[in-house]
């Protein structure tokens, strides 16, 4: 016989053993409940896991769609022949927690440039704004906004060219005069090739490393686990296969076809699982970025190694299970001593998780390779737990003797199997390590936040307005109900003879001064130095007495002097007092020592004090909503910052990957426990023959699912902490446990226990009965 012929014999033979096994999984004529649930149970796990992997496939696609959005809004300042500048003059401010981004601008001319997504400039008195920005102005409880943008809406940006879809934007139409302002910047065209802003890019990158990995863990797990179900019938009719004249592998190439029908069945689910939510996931806003249902598209190589990988990776599961199984004509039979495990190449993976995040600083924070040792060492870390847990299983199985009745059956069924218990329990401990890194990291971050006391308790509106108009917007702003105290204060750019960086004077009232720097030995005239805190840098420098200064201004990136001032001898030296926020080091002159310098020309910022009433700030925009590109106010207190709605998303996320990802474990759990039972039935029954308590049983079958997991639960606390101590140091932040999060999912875990062994009990009671003992 030819190689040729041989070959196709031996192809022909695959695939009629695989066809074999699929009809038995679906067509058989005496398939059971059991069996119809173990299809189901693993169809549903491959789905689920299909599903996520599309995700995470599509996280990159998203990314790169989303920063070349980022790069296509980008204005280009480079004139371009043919192009009419448009002038424009961008601020940012608040509405209620969030930020709104508000651009002023005027066409110079009929060939200006559009920004994305606008189809038509709006004229002085029109805008046009995002759709979440137009819906909020729409609203019943959007009175405020009308109030504070008063112009007509004549359109709305494509929120497909826009950044990011749920940003707060407006482009508001004003006159010529803006052409005046040093604000205000000739935009030729929209559009730039450098990407930028990639921060929220490497979060969402080693987040959906991972969330991905805490998430498919136990999903694969819970496939693994779903193909013990009806493993004794399975074990039968394989048998009896054997018995007609089946050989060994034709046996393994048959249980290899059963397991095809279920991927191929999850194969269609997910996919068709992520067809389906995927547009229910458009516009829904995650770590601050808004989703767009057609950015996630899986990368097609990705999608192609999920849709070859995920099949094989089941057969190749099931096939594995056997591993150790003698199949023969009239029974299994499985090898009862087995082979040793061995704690080096699973140290090995644990030790190249660490040693890549050790690595990570040697890059520049943000670049590729930086993200590639971050994501690698958090793989590989997370991997390491389920490597480490089913020899730690072994060996504390094997050095535990004595004890208790219960205690003793359970030790010593882990004896004989600790592989499939550990195994089952590393989808918890995966999980649990993975919440705990995460929980730790945010704990730690929010800690970091040094100024969010000081700024929930803060009682003052800061604010931004041209020279020319401080003095009316100050006293609009006195008439706000609801305010109390206007403070303006200006930075002064100077420089020396021959000098180019220059440095700044902060001009002040004397009781702006007295608020800030707690002094009362000012008079209008005076002029002060702050000094630094001790190990604080000043970036500027001290002008000496006596020192003439010109004055600048900037405009259009054009320096322009406006005046000529000698600094005077500083009446004294002022320190910053404790707590407070202000970072300004170096000269500070109250305006009588500045006479003669046209401060109208120079932007000056407010601190505006308010009795905390609800709605002042809206009424203070809506009282210099005729100042437009002016005067712009944020409130401090109530702006929710990007990182700490992202801790709140992230914290949110993680509770319902746990709560998923846990929900899978315990099913698994529950399946281990009822498949021990269903494989020990004779056993069981025997024992309660011979006297042994009910009770007793059903206590060993709680210790057989309690310690191997009590030694995860050991082993993803040490894991989780030491992978957020790992990820911290890149950042030079301290560990902050968040212990009561570790006991709640601690506390989850050791719950999941209980109810699985509760679930079993009828399935236990049921194994009981003396006909349990009869055979055939």
């Amino acid at each position: 016989m030819s190689k040729r012929t041989s070959r196709r014999t031996s192809l022909g033979q695959w695939g009629r053993d695989l066809g074999l096994g699929i009809r038995l999984a679906v067509g058989g004529s005496r398939i059971s409940g059991t069996s119809i649930v173990r299809l189901i149970m693993g169809t549903v796990g491959i789905g689920l896991a299909v599903a996520i992997l599309f995700g995470a496939a599509s996280v990159g696609n998203m990314l790169s769609a989303h920063e070349q959005r980022n790069a296509a809004n980008i204005p280009s300042w480079q004139p371009r022949p043919g192009v009419d500048p448009l002038l424009m003059s961008t601020a940012s401010s608040t509405i209620g927690d969030e930020r709104i981004s508000v651009s002023w601008i005027h066409p110079s001319g009929p060939n200006a440039p559009l920004p994305p997504g606008v189809e038509r400039l709006p004229g002085k008195g029109e805008m046009v704004v995002s759709p979440r920005l137009a819906e909020m102005r729409a609203a019943a409880d959007g009175e405020a906004l009308r109030q504070r943008f008063p112009q007509r809406e004549i359109g709305q940006i494509d929120k497909y060219q826009m950044t990011d879809a749920g940003d707060l934007l407006a482009y508001v139409g004003v006159d010529a005069t803006i052409g005046a302002e040093s604000s205000a910047m000739p935009v030729y065209g929209f559009g730039r090739p450098e990407m930028s802003g990639n921060e929220t890019a490497i979060l969402l990158t080693l987040l959906s490393i991972v969330g991905g990995i805490v998430l498919l863990v136990p999903v694969l797990i819970f496939v693994a686990t779903s193909t013990r179900i009806a493993g004794a019938e399975r074990d039968r009719r394989l048998s009896a296969m054997r018995l007609v004249g089946a050989d060994a592998r034709q046996v393994r190439r048959i249980t290899a076809g059963e397991s095809l029908v279920s991927s191929v069945a999850g194969l269609a689910l997910g996919t068709g699982l992520f067809l389906v939510l995927r547009p229910l996931l458009d516009n829904v806003r995650l770590f601050d970025t808004t989703i767009l249902a057609r950015d996630l598209q899986p990368s097609p190589l990705l999608a192609l190694i999920t849709v070859v990988g995920v099949p094989l990776l089941a057969i190749g599961t099931a096939l594995f299970g056997m591993r150790r199984v003698v199949i023969e004509p009239l029974s299994v039979v499985r090898k009862s001593k087995p082979v040793k495990r061995r704690l080096a190449w699973r140290l090995v993976v644990v030790g190249l998780g660490v040693a890549s995040l050790l690595s990570a600083p040697v890059f520049d924070e943000g670049e590729e390779m930086w993200t590639f040792a971050v994501g690698v060492g958090a793989t590989l870390l997370l991997i390491g737990v389920p490597a480490l847990l089913p020899w730690l299983v072994e060996r504390g199985a094997a050095r535990v003797s004595g004890g208790r009745p219960s205690v003793q059956l359970a030790i010593r069924r882990l004896q004989v199997d600790s592989g499939t218990p550990a195994r089952v329990v590393a989808g918890v401990a995966v999980v649990l390590a993975g919440g705990i890194a995460l929980q730790t990291g945010l704990a730690a971050a929010e800690a970091d936040d040094k100024y969010r006391p000081a700024r929930a308790a803060q009682e003052t509106i800061s604010g931004q307005v041209t020279g020319a108009v401080a003095d009316q917007v100050v006293a609009d702003a006195r008439a706000v109900p609801g305010v109390t105290d206007v403070r303006a204060g200006r930075y002064l750019s100077v420089k020396g003879a021959g000098e180019k960086s220059g440095t700044s004077v902060y001009v002040m009232d004397c009781a702006g001064i007295a608020q800030r720097y707690q002094t009362d030995q000012c008079v209008d005239g005076d002029a002060f130095t702050v000094v630094p805190p001790p190990g604080s840098r000043n970036y500027g420098r001290d002008l000496r007495p006596g020192e003439q200064v010109r004055v600048v201004k900037y405009a259009r990136d054009k320096e322009e002097q406006i005046a000529t001032w000698t600094w005077p001898q500083p009446k004294s030296t002022l320190a910053q007092p404790p707590g407070s926020r202000s970072g300004y080091f170096g000269p500070v002159a109250t305006p009588g020592a500045v006479r003669g310098i046209p401060l109208s020309e120079v932007s000056a910022t407010l601190e505006i004090a308010h009795d905390k009433r609800p709605g002042v700030i809206s009424a203070l925009q809506a009282a210099t909503a005729k100042y437009e590109w002016r005067a712009s106010f944020y409130d401090p207190s109530s702006y929710v910052s990007k990182d700490e709605r992202m801790y709140t998303t992230l914290r949110n996320a993680l509770l319902a990957g746990a709560v998923f990802t846990l929900s899978l474990a315990g099913l698994s759990l529950l399946v281990l426990a009822l498949e021990q039972v269903r494989e020990r039935r004779r056993a069981i029954a025997a024992l309660f023959a011979s006297g042994v308590p009910r009770g007793v049983l059903s206590r060993s079958l709680v210790w057989q699912l309690a310690v191997p997991m009590a030694l995860g639960v050991v082993v993803a606390i040490a894991t989780g902490i030491g992978l957020a101590w790992l990820f911290l140091r890149l950042v030079d932040e301290p560990v902050a446990v968040d212990w009561p999060g570790v006991g709640v999912l601690s506390g989850a875990a050791v719950i999941l226990v209980l109810l699985s062994a509760l679930a079993a009990l009828p399935a236990l009671r049921s194994a009981t009965r003396l006909d349990a003992l009869r055979t055939e």
